[in-house]
This record gives structure tokens, C-alpha cells and sequence, in this order.
């Protein structure tokens, strides 16, 4: 898949689609649209998303990933709709509330904040 460079969308939502997501995802340059919503993916996102500068459209709502939503995301620079409703273990960061009321203005936060316990 990874391959597939000049691709502009891929839309493999409601696939029955399980595991992590391919971090060979993040060969794919072009991609300006990539929708994964309900399905079974599970993990957390892989850094190599963080290479898909000209991504605008990024829905990922009713999987079941975890952890914290990373924090590359706000540093692409295209991104104009992220959706993640619908992912009970993942969370928000505190330094990424801000950023993601901003790109979706309209709606609430999708995701509780991240708390964060000190190690004794």
C-alpha cells in the first residue's frame, strides 16, 4: 500500500478493518484524505503519520485505539477536519485541547483529557 504514492484518498471506513495502523501509511505523501472510521483498528497512531504534510481530512472515530492522541498532529500543516469520536482509551493532551477546539470549533472535545499521575 505504502506503494501507492500519488494517492490522494483512501477511504476504508466501516471494513471490519482490526489491528494497528500500517505505518506504511506514512509513505504515502499525496494523501489528502484518509478515513478509517468504524472499524477495529487498535494501537496508537503511528509516528509515521506525521509525514502526511498534505493530509486535510483525517477520521478515525469509532475504533478502538489508545493512549494519548499524538501531539504530530497539530504540526501538519493541511489538517482541517480530525475526527476521533468514538475511541474510549484514547485521550487528549492538555497541550492539544486549544489547538483541537480551534479546528473544530463546532464541536465538543471528543476525547477526555489526558491525566497524568507522577511515579512514586
Amino acid at each position: 500500500m505504502g506503494q501507492m504514492s500519488s494517492l490522494k484518498g483512501l477511504f476504508l471506513d466501516r471494513n471490519q478493518l482490526s489491528g494497528p495502523i500500517p505505518p506504511q501509511l506514512g509513505q504515502l505523501r499525496h494523501l489528502e484524505n484518509l478515513y478509517l472510521s468504524d472499524n477495529r483498528l487498535s494501537g496508537s497512531l503511528p509516528p509515521e503519520l506525521a509525514q502526511l504534510n498534505q493530509l486535510r481530512d483525517l477520521r478515525l472515530a469509532r475504533n478502538q485505539f489508545t493512549g494519548e492522541l499524538p501531539t504530530f498532529l497539530a504540526e501538519l500543516p493541511r489538517l482541517e477536519r480530525l475526527h476521533i469520536e468514538g475511541n474510549p482509551g484514547l485521550c487528549l493532551p492538555a497541550a492539544l485541547s486549544e489547538w483541537f477546539a480551534g479546528l473544530n470549533p463546532a464541536d465538543p472535545l471528543p476525547a477526555p483529557i489526558c491525566s497524568w499521575t507522577p511515579s512514586r
